[in-house]
């Protein structure tokens, strides 16, 4: 049965915003843990039964069903499969998309929806997350009976597979999941972290990649850095559990639209964050809902503040700060 749950809007709102925030609520269905048998995962995490794609593997958007069923189908003609133990009961979290939000907010509580019979399961993971940093901090707390990592440009057939359902779309969130997930990472990282975290009540968040800022102006900023005492903060270049630790002391996180902004899942309830948002550019080109949903999930106060960008959703674009405007808004988040 289905239910719905409500979003609360930006504390910030003004009027002429609201046709970008009008979704209020959005509806849940129950999600299952599927027990399958003989099943083939390809190289691009999609499962297939009988030449069939196992839909609850993938995403619900529509255009999505089409396109993996078709890739997975490529796959199995171009891949070589491999055949581990069919003794093994095996476990898949992963999917087609892979990125720090989407490990955060869709594979680990997937995870969660097995947390009883984990030490039963042998994890399945592509070779490619093999050596990225977060996804071995996160599985720290959880303790499998194996982990089998998928080779490079292979697809795998096991005859017992534990697959959790994806949730069907992005931008949604089921309340009591951010809340154990918040819960396990906090309580994991406060009794396991001995190293000395240098805390502060304002962090920004600031994601470089390839050498490229995601902010074109970031010195122009330094001002208003030193009159709040802000600190940047790179997630990447912290461990998993140092960013929780940090994450959880912050009263207010600042951050652009990205994946890294999924780190908002450990802030304490009650406290500020405020999304620097690119403006759409076309009717299609709205404003993402992904974060407005999961902050108001876990009853954080939401801000936003609309910025000027270069480039557009299908580069690097890099978003120009109006330098009052941010000192304004940080002004009001910290007045209330």
């Amino acid at each position: 049965m289905k239910r719905s749950v409500k979003v609360k809007l930006p504390i910030n709102l003004n009027n002429s915003d609201r046709c970008y925030f009008k979704n209020t609520c959005y509806e849940l269905a129950p999600l299952k843990v599927y027990e399958l048998s003989n099943v083939v995962i390809t190289s691009i995490g999609t499962c297939l039964i009988n030449n069939s794609i196992v839909k609850e593997s993938i995403h619900g958007y529509r255009d999505k069903i089409t396109i993996y069923t078709l890739l997975s189908k490529l796959n199995i003609l171009n891949h070589k499969t491999i055949f581990p133990d069919d003794s093994d009961y095996y476990l898949m979290i992963h999917s087609p998309v892979f990125s720090y939000y989407h490990w955060l907010t869709e594979s680990i509580p997937r995870l969660l929806m097995v947390k009883p019979q984990i030490e039963e399961l042998t994890l399945l993971l592509p070779v490619s997350l093999k050596n990225i940093d977060y996804v071995k901090e996160s599985l720290a707390p959880f303790s499998f009976k194996d982990i089998f990592y998928i080779p490079e440009n292979a697809n795998i057939k096991v005859r017992h597979l534990v697959l959790p359902q994806i949730k069907p779309y992005h931008t949604s969130y089921y309340p009591e999941t951010v809340e154990e997930i918040r819960h396990i990472y906090t309580d994991y990282s406060n009794k396991s972290l001995n190293t000395k975290v240098k805390y502060s009540d304002i962090l920004f968040l600031y994601d470089e990649t390839k050498n490229k800022p995601n902010i074109n102006n970031i010195g122009m900023l330094k001002s208003i850095m030193d009159r709040f005492k802000i600190r940047f903060i790179n997630p990447s270049d912290c461990s998993l559990f140092s960013l929780v630790q940090l994450v959880q002391k912050a009263e207010l996180i600042i951050s652009v639209t990205c994946n890294i902004m999924a780190c908002i899942s450990f802030m304490k309830k009650g406290t500020s964050v405020l999304e620097l948002i690119k403006p759409q550019s076309c009717e299609i080109d709205k404003p993402d809902l992904r974060f407005i949903n999961l902050a108001s999930n876990l009853g954080l106060n939401y801000y936003y503040l609309f910025c000027k960008s270069q480039g557009n959703k299908n580069e690097d674009y890099r978003i120009i700060i109006d330098p009052l405007k941010l000192e304004k808004s940080i002004e009001q988040i910290l007045s209330k």
